[in-house]
């Protein structure tokens, strides 16, 4: 189904004259599994198809170091990754190819005169990019959407809709979520625009309390089932070896 973003750019409309919006992928592994170096990895494989053209978002600046030693690690250059923050902000991004590394902050900065950080990426990444957003510790976009909590509505965050305009704008981008604690609730998925979570023949009307079921909101494993398959059924018992009066127990403790 084709969609254009609103004039606001952080809600996509029905449109026939739209685009047809590339799904998402998220990384949901734990602390200490090597996100950062299968981050890197998505972005190399697309850097050999002939994707030279990336964008890395990272909580913040000093992280730069982190993202550098995971690409050289898969043959890439340090070079190869600049950071945002030393191109002024009125100034087109120069460089013809590359790793564009910057944080969630500066991707929400707006001068007063209406010049943005967001408006700069998208100038240098072009309307048909169709390379690798890596959205690092994603979490960080939460609120993107408004909510109602027991405490009163809350408005969406600033970095929220940034995150969104981003998505919105670059409907064949190859966006990578990467985040060990996504969500604290399904609604705070709402930075996960090209999950296909939400809207029309998806799992949820909208995102909001309102849009999920109550008995899902009430699971207390509401985040597993959402994200996790249903388990694989146990493999069939071991048949005890050829002349043997029982169980094989080694092979249980083994393998058990």
């Amino acid at each position: 189904m084709p969609y254009l973003p609103d004039k606001a750019g952080d809600q996509r409309i029905e449109n026939a004259a739209g685009h047809s919006y590339r799904q998402g992928f998220f990384i949901g592994d734990g602390t200490g599994v090597g996100k950062g170096r299968e981050a890197a990895a998505c972005i190399m494989d697309q850097w050999c198809r002939g994707r030279h053209r990336h964008a890395w978002i990272r909580l913040n600046g000093p992280l730069l170091q982190d993202v550098r030693r995971d690409w050289s690690a898969l043959g890439g250059l340090d070079i190869d990754i600049q950071p945002l923050d030393a191109i002024p902000l009125d100034e087109p991004i120069g460089m013809s190819a590359g790793i564009l590394f910057l944080t969630y902050s500066a991707l929400r900065s707006v001068r007063d005169q209406g010049v943005s950080r967001l408006d700069q990426i998208l100038a240098w990444l072009g309307e048909e990019f169709d390379g690798v957003i890596v959205l690092d510790e994603s979490h960080s976009l939460a609120n993107a959407a408004p909510a109602a909590s027991e405490f009163g509505d809350a408005v969406a965050s600033q970095q929220g809709i940034a995150g969104l305009r981003l998505q919105n704008a670059l409907p064949r981008a190859r966006i990578l979520y990467v985040s060990a604690t996504g969500a604290t609730r399904p609604a705070n998925l709402g930075y996960a625009a090209r999950l296909g979570l939400w809207g029309e023949g998806s799992a949820f009307a909208q995102c909001s309390e309102a849009g999920i079921p109550r008995w899902f909101r009430q699971t207390c494993s509401q985040l597993r089932m959402l994200c996790d398959p249903p388990p694989a059924p146990p493999p069939p018992p071991v048949p005890p070896a050829p002349g043997h009066g029982g169980a094989n127990t080694d092979f249980d403790e083994l393998m058990g």
